[in-house]
């Protein structure tokens, strides 16, 4: 198998555990709060990222990268830390499949990145792709007849943490091994979520059927799913992980039918489908504009 499928494949492998982690959460948070279970998930991700790493034989590395790489790592940390705990509660206010829909948005957020600190030009298609994407948005804020401003705002501030993580990530994987990128990521990112869980008073022992939840999201997004999407970056161009990642909304609604129970308007659904489509034709503008010109042609 050549490097390019490889990378396909952990992509695909990575994006179908980090989906599963949107359902396992949101059975966690019916017996306890979002600090706590950023806490939980992150403590747990912590144990287990660094038990691959001794038994990988590669906690040494851990020495020699932080002398040059603790200010980005700690930076990663500490935004990511902020990201998971408002995940966990945008996860609560509105569901895994609509939460999933919006961070879509972190796309654009990339791609303004590379504009600011890359110096690159932003293309009329992409501003085509984040127009459609903005109307997405608004289909589903008045999906339930009332306007849902202040979830779709936070909803937009996770994204753009979320893509300055991707971001860091994108600019060090490649000099760093993915197993212990994952493991300071989420070594520092716990250390930030256990600060938020002490100054605000929302650390409890949640029962024990919840922390089995909080255990399976741990595994199958923590120390598996980011793993396997490091080890992706590392092999294939960041336009096909993100298309790749596109699809991810898909599965955390097909993944809601077949556990929760739980189907999505069919407005939600189109907002949806929306944000997907222009979240697609903004990364191939960016990244493959060639190709896309073939058939959105847009002098």
């Amino acid at each position: 198998m050549d490097n390019h499928t490889k990378g396909y494949l952990y992509m695909v492998i990575s994006t179908l555990l980090i989906s599963i982690a949107f359902i396992f959460n949101t059975f966690a948070l019916r017996g306890t709060n979002p600090t706590t279970g950023a806490f939980f998930v992150f403590g747990f991700s912590t144990i287990g990222t660094f038990a691959m790493l001794v038994a990988t034989k590669k906690i040494g590395k851990i020495k020699q990268l932080m002398p040059r790489f603790w200010k980005p790592l700690l930076l990663i940390g500490v935004l990511n830390g902020v990201s998971a705990t408002l995940w966990f509660y945008l996860l609560g206010l509105m569901g895994p499949s609509l939460l999933s829909f919006l961070l879509r948005f972190s796309t654009i957020f990339m791609i303004i990145m590379g504009i600011v600190f890359l110096k690159e030009r932003f293309s009329k298609l992409e501003i085509v792709g984040g127009l459609i994407m903005i109307a997405g948005t608004f289909i589903i804020s008045y999906s339930n007849g009332e306007l849902i401003l202040f979830g779709v705002s936070l909803a937009m501030i996770l994204s753009a943490v979320f893509s300055a993580v991707q971001f860091l990530n994108k600019v060090y994987i490649k000099e760093i091994d993915p197993l212990v990128i994952n493991a300071l990521r989420v070594l520092f990112t716990f250390a930030t979520v256990s600060t938020i869980a002490l100054w605000t008073s929302q650390l409890a022992v949640p029962p024990l059927a919840t922390l089995g939840w909080l255990a399976l999201s741990s595994i199958s997004a923590g120390m598996i799913g980011f793993l396997l999407n490091f080890k992706a970056l590392q092999l294939i161009d960041l336009s096909k992980t993100a298309v790749i990642q596109s699809m991810q909304p898909f599965v955390v609604v097909l993944y809601s039918i077949l556990l929760l129970g739980s189907v999505p308007s069919s407005l939600q659904m189109f907002g949806g489908i929306v944000i997907v489509v222009g979240t697609i034709v903004s990364v191939l503008a960016r990244y493959k504009p060639k190709f896309i010109a073939r058939f959105i042609p847009f002098d």
